[in-house]
């Protein structure tokens, strides 16, 4: 089993087939509903890999409908947490086929799996709560947001998941701050930043309370934070980053531009630089989202760097992408980007109708 998935990893298929074959036969020999369970899990997540999103689906499908079994042999994944763990990977197909209720509702089910065991799994309670916190700020859902708080506050978070706690605390301080709670949003984000466990992560914490500050109109704030996040930024080696980190780049570019400062440009050719391709064990490398972040960066430096017609351009192929994925406030927060850049009181009107759903947050403000 382990084995297959290690095959699958390197994009061994055929390899990874006939290693879950023998998984498969082996585990035939045992009466456990945990081991069988645990077999399709690494079976779907095989596919997600390759992204076999009917596979994925009709693994999980065939698992949940098997029957449960007494026997479950001690070296199993308990079964809650394989069903658990299938619950969030059909929810990560959903998500990237743009069906974000049905992720919620699937990472909702996963957790309501964790309750049956008898104590908290840190490690799989924690992934399903990055995942969920993350769909939930990006829809804004806030009684969701609030069951993702109670959770994440009574959780005894390991070293192993700090990366995790940085994403709960960073999303629940987005919704925070569009629910118009601005001081429990830069609580939340500062509780991010401590939990963040690397330079990149530390960046992006930085940074989004550089945007916030700035946005409230504390520029002084905004400006110490974006200082020491582009130095911090400096002292790094981007070239090797092929995970999600690299979207700290993106996020420091932009709120470089926001202030007129014109290395921002300089740190575009940097992200451009990177020469390796994401891992596709991250959802954003073939996901929208990593798109509509790109070209909301790409486009605000090429408006402020003189490049007014092509930065708007890219900076309305974001908001049409954020609008089709239902993701509301991101695509008003490239509104309010739009009517800066052009000047344009049609963008100014047309980025106060897209704020009004959030009348207390700073995106309501006049752009």
């Amino acid at each position: 089993m382990l084995l297959a998935t290690t095959l699958a990893r390197c994009g061994d298929q055929d390899g990874a087939d006939a290693a879950f074959l023998d998984a498969r036969a082996f585990g035939l020999s045992v009466p456990s509903g945990a081991l069988h369970a645990e077999i399709a899990l690494y079976q779907a997540h095989s596919a997600w890999i390759r992204r076999d999103f009917d596979s994925v689906n009709r693994i999980a499908a065939e698992a949940f409908a098997a029957r449960d079994s007494a026997c479950d042999e001690p070296h199993c994944l308990p079964l809650f947490v394989s069903r658990a763990l299938m619950y969030e990977l059909q929810g990560l197909v959903a998500a990237h086929i743009g069906n974000f209720p049905d992720q919620l509702a699937f990472l909702r089910s996963g957790l309501l799996e964790l309750t049956s065991l008898a104590e908290r799994d840190v490690w799989v309670e924690s992934s399903l709560l990055d995942n969920l916190s993350v769909t939930v700020s990006d829809l804004h859902v806030p009684h969701i947001a609030n069951r993702v708080r109670d959770l994440a506050d009574s959780l005894p978070w390991s070293e192993e998941t700090h990366l995790r706690a940085y994403n709960v605390y960073r999303s629940l301080g987005w919704s925070a701050a569009l629910s118009g709670d601005a001081q429990t949003a830069m609580r939340d984000l500062r509780e991010a930043h401590a939990f963040a466990s690397n330079p990149a992560w530390q960046i992006e914490a930085l940074l989004d309370r550089s945007y916030l500050f700035r946005e409230l109109g504390e520029w002084t704030a905004s400006h110490d934070r974006l200082d020491e996040a582009h130095r911090l930024a400096q002292s790094m080696d981007w070239s090797q980053a092929d995970g999600e980190e690299r979207l700290a780049l993106l996020w420091l570019a932009e709120n470089m531009a926001a202030h007129g400062m014109m290395n921002a440009t300089t740190i575009v050719e940097q992200y451009k630089g990177i020469r390796k391709p994401l891992d596709r064990n991250f959802a954003y490398a073939t996901d929208k989202r990593y798109k509509a972040l790109e070209l909301d960066a790409l486009g605000a430096v090429a408006s402020s760097a003189g490049q007014k017609n092509r930065g708007l351009d890219m900076l309305r192929q974001a908001q049409t992408i954020w609008s089709s994925l239902g993701f509301d406030w991101r695509a008003a927060k490239s509104a309010r980007t739009i009517a800066r850049a052009s000047g344009s009181l049609v963008d100014a009107d047309e980025a106060r109708k897209h704020a009004a759903r959030w009348p207390a947050s700073w995106l309501a403000r006049p752009a």
